[in-house]
């Protein structure tokens, strides 16, 4: 099989490629059988004389010389070399020298047009004009011969005149041939001239040969041996060559449609390229590149088309098989036949199938075999070593198709990406200077988005995202372009004839996405609430460029959020403040390091009698050029810098110090600490507690850890792990700012809480407003009731203070009392207060009945029992 396979490779390689050649027109035809009846006529009056008689078999040699040197000739592409001219050259001198004229060019004419008419049988103008222009050369070869010969063979001046008359039929030859081509209207490559020029080394190389084997063979029997070793000799180099050449060719189509099918990559065209490629490299009639998807496309002279995969099923069938070649009869393949217009001449089919990541690629080569030549083995093997290049620059393509897409659109929701909306500011802002309008980019964030992907996961973010993506791209047609920036933030951008209907229009908009986004978002069993911000940012007052206008825009949007408003325009004086918050970050990562803040407490004391039961801590900060920070403003910024945790542990720090101080003056009492949403989802926060508590010897129930109530259900994930464990560690547990979250009371019985701190937004407006002071009420009931401690801060009167203690409030925290005071200052007020707070009237010594054997009493019978007393 090998073998077989080699000799099959080999006949492949050398075989002719007669399928490219061209007809030559009819003029030219007509014109080379002029010439060459002219010079048939003068080389039969000029050979009367004949200068030998016929030798016995002479024709017969010269005959197959010249089918032979014929069929190397047509194996010959511009880029081998010219042996086959040198092949030529001997029958040529030998028929010159002993053959008649009329002999020798009917011997040259019938064995170059029985190999032409082989060859090149679809191109009958073609056999003609060869055969003519073969004839024309052994014609002028004999006329310039007979005309010039007066001696011998020994005769030195007779070798002269053999190879002057060689190279003048060749000239001619050539020079008609030239004609030809210009009578046709093509005009020669520069490689067919290098090629004529390439002639005239091997045409005296082959005259040479020529030359020594008449003259060996008129001295002596066996130079006629000489002359055909000379020739095969020559036959054999040729082959060599023309196989070497061939591969060197083949490589560099090989290389060629690679570089095709790669360069189709960027632009998405790769089965276009390949399928051309293939059709020029396997010099095919008809080429087609197929996925399993059923997209194909198909190549013919007329140029690209697409067909349908059951234009191609019958070949990759067979192909998947394992049949890389063979013939089809003509209903096969009717409908390649009817869209590339194949006739019905049998088709000889070459076909390559490998797998891809997006399934099988077919590569096929389809021929017409009325030129009696089918695909060679290498042709097959080009084929195999190009299907995975294009199978993999399918996937390439594919894939850079897929990055691209990512490039232009958001994956998860759909709309237009970064890189999008950005060119499509810069288009519509190109639109509106054209046309003297308006145009305003506005930057839509999503409310509590974080808390969402922080307590829920991301995966549940992402469908949120993927929801309000949807939502908001139902007003893509009354808006000139909507995208999403990334996270949770999207932009809109619109235009409108002058400022005022802009304006309008933003708002409008923005009233419209807080209506859509506003809806309830349902998943599983949870139900979202999704508000938004809106900062606009107009063109060109705001910014010249899609960035500065994000940036603008991005700017009023935080304004809008901390102002707790829908949407704001852009205004200078917002960057001040942002830049204000820039710049307190670093001073704040700066402060924290040097401990310069401080730690202020407000004292808490029991209704019952007035009794010191602890202190809360309240972070101050005196910059040194803005004078004091308020507090919110520091937890804000310490949010944005991610210095939440660090803070706490500054002020965990800080309390644990006081409580020391405090037991210190034997007034020992807790002093309670805010957590923030990222500390009750820090797992570490036991460790970071303990490790607190141990610095000072303090026991757990020295800090009180206060967490809002929405902080605790925005949080109810991770707080469910955290906060039990903090319990058990026998750390009290308060809720903060109850009231304010609008949650289910019901979630009280989830958390290990200890004491409930009523708001203060309803202690202040009690006084005044009944409705605040029913709420007050049921929220001290319900604490009892699931036996915890009441606080009431913002305990501000003393028409408070009654109604609260009437009401059965455990502990007042507020300015009636004390406001919040440094460190030292209070380490001083604790005793003090301890030792008179008789003077301010407060019932001393009022104590509780004692616990009694029998059960404790529920919630509502300790509360009455405090009435009572």
């Amino acid at each position: 099989m090998e073998a077989r396979d080699a000799i099959t490779d080999f006949v492949g390689s050398v075989r002719p490629r007669s399928n490219v050649a061209q007809e030559p027109s009819d003029v030219a035809a007509v014109v080379a059988a002029l010439v060459v009846a002219c010079a048939v006529f003068a080389s039969v009056v000029v050979g009367a004389g004949s200068y030998h008689p016929d030798p016995p078999g002479g024709w017969v040699v010269v005959a197959l010389g010249f089918l032979v040197a014929t069929t190397l000739w047509m194996a010959v592409d511009n880029t081998s070399g010219r042996l086959a001219s040198a092949t030529r050259a001997i029958p040529l001198v030998v028929g010159v020298v002993h053959l008649a004229p009329s002999t020798m060019l009917m011997v040259t004419a019938a064995a170059s047009g029985l190999v032409l008419l082989w060859l090149q049988h679809e191109h009958p103008l073609r056999v003609i004009t060869d055969t003519a222009l073969w004839t024309l050369e052994a014609g002028v070869a004999v006329v310039v011969f007979r005309l010039l010969v007066e001696g011998g063979l020994g005769n030195v001046e007779t070798w002269g005149v053999i190879a002057l008359a060689v190279a003048l039929g060749v000239i001619v030859r050539g020079v008609a041939a030239w004609g030809v081509e210009r009578l046709s209207d093509r005009s020669p490559e520069p490689a067919d001239i290098a090629a004529v020029l390439a002639d005239v080394g091997a045409i005296t190389t082959g005259t040479a040969i020529g030359i020594g084997s008449v003259g060996l063979a008129a001295v002596a029997p066996w130079g006629s041996v000489v002359g055909g070793a000379g020739m095969v000799s020559l036959a054999a180099m040729e082959l060599m060559e023309i196989r070497a050449c061939r591969r060197l060719t083949e490589a560099n189509q090989l290389a060629d449609a690679q570089e095709s099918v790669v360069s189709g990559i960027a632009s998405g065209m790769v089965l276009a390229d390949a399928a051309v490629a293939v059709r020029s490299m396997m010099q095919a009639d008809v080429a087609a590149v197929g996925l399993d998807s059923g997209t194909v496309v198909v190549t013919t002279s007329g140029g690209v088309v697409d067909a349908s995969s059951a234009a191609l099923a019958p070949i990759v069938s067979q192909c998947k098989s394992g049949a890389g070649s063979f013939f089809v009869s003509s209903d096969e393949l009717e409908r390649l036949r009817t869209l590339c217009d194949l006739g019905d001449d049998p088709l000889f089919v070459l076909c390559s199938t490998v797998t891809g990541r997006g399934g099988d690629v077919s590569l096929v080569a389809v021929r017409k075999t009325t030129d009696r030549h089918s695909f060679a083995l290498s042709d097959r093997r080009r084929l195999e070593r190009l299907a995975p290049m294009v199978a993999a620059s399918v996937d390439a393509s594919d894939r850079l198709a897929s990055y691209q897409r990512q490039a232009r659109f958001d994956e998860l929701t759909g709309l237009p990406s970064r890189i999008s909306i950005e060119a499509s500011i810069e288009n519509t802002m190109a639109d509106v200077r054209a046309m003297d309008r308006w145009m305003a980019v506005m930057l839509v964030d999503l409310n509590g988005f974080k808390a969402v992907n922080d307590t829920l996961g991301h995966q549940t973010g992402d469908v949120v995202l993927a929801e309000i993506g949807r939502r908001i791209g139902t007003i893509a047609d009354s808006v000139d372009a909507v995208g999403r920036l990334g996270g949770d933030e999207f932009v809109v951008v619109i235009a409108a004839d002058d400022r005022d209907e802009l304006v309008a229009k933003g708002t409008e908009v923005a009233t419209g996405l807080a209506s859509v986004i506003g809806e309830q978002i349902v998943h599983g069993d949870l139900v979202l609430d999704i508000g938004i911000s809106v900062g606009m940012a107009v063109f060109p007052d705001h910014g010249e460029t899609p960035g500065e206008l994000l940036r603008t825009a991005d700017v009023a949007m935080y304004a809008a959020k901390s102002r707790g408003v829908l949407m704001l325009a852009y205004e200078g004086r917002l960057d001040r403040h942002r830049s204000r918050r820039l710049g307190l970050a670093t001073d704040l990562r700066a402060a924290l390091a040097a401990e310069q803040l401080e730690v202020y407490y407000q004292p808490k004391v029991a209704f019952f009698d007035g009794a010191l039961v602890g202190a809360e801590a309240l972070i101050r900060w005196t910059h040194p050029t803005l004078n004091d920070v308020p507090a919110s403003e520091i937890i804000d910024v310490a949010e944005h810098a991610g210095l939440l945790c660090d803070l706490t542990d500054f002020v965990l720090e800080r309390a644990a110090r006081q409580v020391v101080a405090l037991t210190e003056v034997g007034c020992a009492v807790p002093i309670a600490v805010n957590l923030t949403e990222r500390d009750i989802a820090d797992p570490d926060l036991p460790d970071r507690y303990r490790s607190v508590l141990a610095g000072h010897g303090l026991d757990p129930g020295a800090i009180t850890l206060e967490v809002t109530e929405t902080a605790l259900l925005t949080r109810e994930v991770e707080s469910l792990g955290v906060l039990p464990q903090m319990s058990e560690m026998g750390v009290t547990l308060a809720i903060d700012d109850f009231g304010t979250g609008f949650s289910s009371l019901s979630h009280l019985r989830r958390f290990p809480l200890d004491e409930i701190k009523i708001d203060m937004s309803f202690v202040e407006r009690m006084v005044i407003r009944p409705n605040d002071a029913v709420i007050v009420r049921s929220i001290v009931e319900l604490g009892h009731s699931l036996g915890l401690r009441v606080v009431a801060e913002g305990v501000e009167t003393n028409e408070a203070w009654n109604l609260l203690e009437e009401f059965g409030v455990d502990v007042a925290q507020g300015n009636h009392v004390m406001k919040a005071i440094d460190a030292d200052s209070f380490v001083v007020w604790a005793p003090f207060w301890d030792q008179h707070r008789t003077a301010r009237g407060f019932m001393a010594q009022r104590a509780l009945p004692e616990p009694q054997d029998e059960p404790s009493a529920s919630g509502a019978e300790v509360t009455a029992l405090r009435v009572q007393n």
